[in-house]
This record gives structure tokens, sequence and C-alpha cells, in this order.
């Protein structure tokens, strides 16, 4: 589908505002409040994981530093790069931020805290579970707004039949 002015629908407003919004500002702030928490509201924490809690430490921010940066860059594109590429872009740092940062930090805590897993399923199942929903959400949002085929124009055919060659 071409360009489709309906209704007016262009440019970063609506639904799409609300995403950036809430990606922009709220994601990073629930992350590092998340990951603080986590590490210091317990001061029983670094006592039990002795000699491995810079390790866990270093993990752990680490892995908000890839966050933000996901989230700045995709934030970045939104605003100054319409084309195709940054609704892909964006696409897959939903699923970074929702889904993938929540399965690195499980790998940390079990590979370097060396927590058992079955203790860590239950909060994280639910985590998942949320972050699932929030990509299922916006993903399809993003592959079906008029708005996001106006601000950021559809896919060609060219570019598409790369992919499967």
């Amino acid at each position: 589908m071409a360009y489709d002015d309906r209704e007016g629908l262009h440019g970063i407003g609506g639904w799409l505002a609300f995403f950036v919004f809430g990606f922009s500002f709220v994601s990073p702030l629930r992350l590092i409040l998340t990951s603080y928490t986590s590490l210091y509201d317990d001061p029983q924490v670094a006592a039990i994981l002795g000699d491995r809690w810079l390790a866990y430490q270093i993990s752990s921010w680490a892995l908000v530093g890839v966050g933000l940066a996901t989230i700045g860059y995709t934030t970045w594109r939104l605003f100054n790069r319409h084309d195709w590429l940054t609704v892909k872009i964006t696409m897959a740092a939903i699923v970074l931020i929702s889904v993938g940062l929540i399965l690195l930090d499980l790998a940390a805590t079990v590979l370097i805290a060396r927590v058992e897993l079955g203790l860590l399923l239950p909060d994280t199942a639910s985590a998942l579970i949320r972050g699932v929903i929030y990509a299922t959400i916006w993903i399809a949002y993003f592959q079906r707004s008029v708005r996001i085929r106006n601000t950021y124009g559809v896919v060609r055919e060219d570019e598409t039949a790369g992919i499967f060659d």
C-alpha cells in the first residue's frame, strides 16, 4: 500500500507518540529502578554472593547499559530516520527490551550468581509473559498502523526479495 493520507495520519502523534513517550522515558526509568532495587534493596544479596557480587553487579549494569543504548538509538531513529528500516529496528528493540533483557538477566543470575533456575522461574515467568504481551501489541501496531506506513514508508518489493534469496 502506498502513502495513505487517511485523516492526516503521519508524523509522531497518536499511538506512536504514546509509544515513543513510554519507550523513551518510562522504559529507561523502569529499567534503572528495577535493576537498582533488585541489586541493593536487600543487603543480604551482597553477603550471599560474596566474591561473585562485583561480577553480578557489572553484568546487571551492563545489561542496563545495553538497554539504554538500544532505547536511545531507537528513539533517535524514530525521530530522525523516516524509512522502513527504522520500523524493523524498532520492532527488534521492542523484543530486546521487553524479552531479551529478561532472558539475559536470568542467564547472568544463574551463571554468575549461581542461583538455581527453579527459584527464579516464578518471578521471571510473569515478567516474560508481560514482556511478550507488550512486544506482541506494539509489533502488531508497527506492522498494521496507517500512521507508521505514512511516516516511515512501506517495504518495497525489491527490499524483501533479497531477504529470501
